[in-house]
């Protein structure tokens, strides 16, 4: 049959590398641990938006790695989020 696809997921013998990033929730520093960084970095995005520029006058900046819960703005949902993995590493 010429239209016979291959399965993709049919195993082979061939070496591959596989990388995964993990990451802790909270940890918007991404050096394993949640502490006093994260906390720095969220209160320099604290209260941004993705759209927002960045705000020379208050020094804030949108950070999508401060973002935990992925609505596209920092705030007390966030802080909450990384209150609850505080400490974590």
């Amino acid at each position: 049959m010429k239209n016979e696809r291959k399965n993709p997921f049919e195993p082979h013998n061939k070496p591959c590398t596989v990388t995964a990033i993990i990451t802790i929730l909270g940890d918007a520093s991404g050096d394993g641990r949640v502490g006093t960084v994260d906390l720095s970095m969220l209160g320099k995005a604290w209260d941004t938006r993705e759209e927002d520029p960045v705000n020379e006058l208050l020094g804030t900046v949108w950070n999508e790695n401060c973002d935990f819960n992925g609505d596209t703005k920092i705030g007390t949902s966030d802080l909450s989020i990384m209150g609850r993995y505080w400490g974590t590493s």
